[in-house]
């Protein structure tokens, strides 16, 4: 893939190596000073139009900004060269590339019925549209789950749910990361993992899941012996009043039941269970 990082600091040197400021460079490419300062950032990069005239300016060679005899730099003398590209070569100097010839390569490709492989999608998701998008990924055989997070932000999310469909047991961590992109149907089948492996995590998946869903895994992991207070109290904005209130009378003989955790539950609490608390503890103390 094309680094941009790289090719940001060879413009800076061959810019100080002719003795000219940002300004000076964005005076004779006739741009704006910030897009200069945002090529020798990486923030952005020259687009094709734009490469000859800069290797021109800074005297030095396409392959001396590019780097020599790296395979992103013949595939934009291609470019350039209005040569036709594979969805595979365009795909590895998308942000040089105009975003018609992105377009145009993926059509073809698309035309030719030609699947693309996953790590190709992932590198053009941020330049396509949500539709031609959707199609690459459903139509691609090799969509792995670390991929399914790197598109997630760019899919619809009926195309995330069905390439989710394709994978069993996902880890919390790809669950996790996937939350707020999935459908909240989706979502609910997928939080078993949690009450099955690491509980812990669940505080983070808590505020993308339905309510119902929510309080059944608590009421089990409850069931399970496998719940503490510690687990109840980050739970407690997103679990219904009569769930809540059902598993803190439960816990209120636990070891954890302390005057701090009833304090950081009582806005979540009814007054009732709140008043049958504060006697328990009462005579307790």
């Amino acid at each position: 893939m094309f680094n941009t990082v790289e090719t940001a600091r060879r413009i800076k040197e061959a810019r100080l190596a002719q003795n000219m400021t940002q300004m000076a460079l964005a005076d004779a490419m006739g741009i704006s000073f910030q897009a200069v300062s945002n090529w020798e950032r990486g923030s952005s990069m020259p687009d094709i139009g734009k490469l000859s005239q800069l290797c021109e300016v800074l005297k030095i060679s396409l392959s001396d900004l590019l780097g020599e005899d790296r395979q992103e730099t013949k595939i934009i003398d291609k470019l350039i060269s209005k040569e036709p590209v594979t969805v595979s070569e365009i795909a590895q100097v998308t942000p040089l590339a105009p975003p018609e010839v992105v377009e145009k390569t993926v059509q073809d490709a698309e035309k030719n019925d030609k699947p693309v492989a996953a790590c190709d999608i992932v590198c053009l998701a941020p330049f396509l549209n949500a539709e031609c998008l959707s199609r690459l990924a459903e139509k691609a055989a090799d969509v792995s789950p670390k991929d399914l997070v790197a598109l997630a932000p760019f899919l619809c999310g009926g195309t995330l749910d069905a390439l989710v469909d394709r994978h069993d047991n996902l880890d919390e961590s790809t669950i996790l990361s996937l939350a707020p992109f999935l459908g909240r149907e989706k979502l609910d089948q997928l939080a078993e993992n949690y009450e099955k492996h690491d509980p812990s995590r669940l505080p983070a998946l808590a505020p993308f899941l339905s309510r119902e869903t929510l309080d059944g895994i608590v009421s089990r992991m409850l069931e399970n012996g496998s719940f503490s207070m510690d687990r109840l109290i980050p739970l407690a904005p997103f679990l219904a009043e009569d769930t809540l209130n059902g598993i803190l009378r439960f816990l209120q003989d636990s070891d954890s039941f302390s005057m701090q955790n009833m304090v950081a539950l009582a806005p979540f609490l009814s007054r009732e269970t709140l008043h049958v608390l504060a006697e328990k503890w009462e005579k307790r103390e």
